[in-house]
């Protein structure tokens, strides 16, 4: 997102957040070296105090229930959630929704038939 930003849109801020050591330095330097403008936090995201993100993005870190809690920490009012997932994408969102409430938007990926991506906004406790 980083790199699009700079392009598309340079006042965009990016921060990655990212609990391994070794990602979180790899991640300082791909931005270093590009000259992107993006903030890395090395900490679990459980740990991270609230971002107020317009925009918030994952990838192969928790089921969606999980994810959802979150995001409705770190997304402002009107935030979106954007969401990587396998092909278990429909059990985690009748899973999710045992506990949360949201709108949602599934699109087909592109790189895996079975894999969707999960657009959440509203997302709120039942």
């Amino acid at each position: 997102m980083a790199i699009i930003a700079a392009e598309q849109r340079p006042d965009l801020v990016v921060t990655l957040v990212e609990s391994d050591r070794r990602k979180s330095v790899f991640l300082g330097e791909a931005v270093r070296l590009l000259g992107l403008s993006a903030k890395i936090i090395c900490q679990r995201i459980e740990d991270v105090k609230p971002q107020d993100a317009d925009v918030l993005s994952a990838r192969a870190l928790a089921p969606l229930a999980v994810l959802c809690g979150y995001a409705h920490i770190h997304l402002t009012g009107g935030g979106v959630a954007v969401l990587q997932k396998g092909a278990q994408a429909k059990t985690e969102i009748d899973d999710a929704q045992v506990r949360w409430q949201f709108d949602c938007d599934s699109h087909n990926s592109r790189t895996d038939p079975d894999a969707a991506i999960l657009i959440l906004k509203d997302i709120r406790n039942v």
